[in-house]
């Protein structure tokens, strides 16, 4: 349970940079496998992304908010 606390503490500040909301109460729900919230978490995303217009129907060249940002999490392990 601390690898996903870790994976979700990773993508929150790329969501708030969307402006899909996301908080512990969320989190908690997506790994507790509650499809309503995170099938409503994946929608909201999906709308964010399609509002960019760097964002093509076969998800080419989208830079993620944690590239502007200077944060990589290449090099480092995570889990999925």
């Amino acid at each position: 349970m601390e690898s996903h606390l870790s994976n979700f503490t990773r993508l929150e500040p790329v969501l708030a940079s969307l402006q899909v909301p996301f908080d512990p109460s969320v989190a908690r729900d997506v790994m507790t496998e509650d499809n309503e919230v995170t099938i409503k978490l994946l929608y909201q995303l999906f709308v964010e992304l399609s509002k960019r217009k760097d964002y093509g129907p076969k998800g080419s060249a989208v830079e993620s908010p944690a590239t502007k940002t200077g944060s990589s999490l290449s090099g480092s392990n995570t889990e999925v």
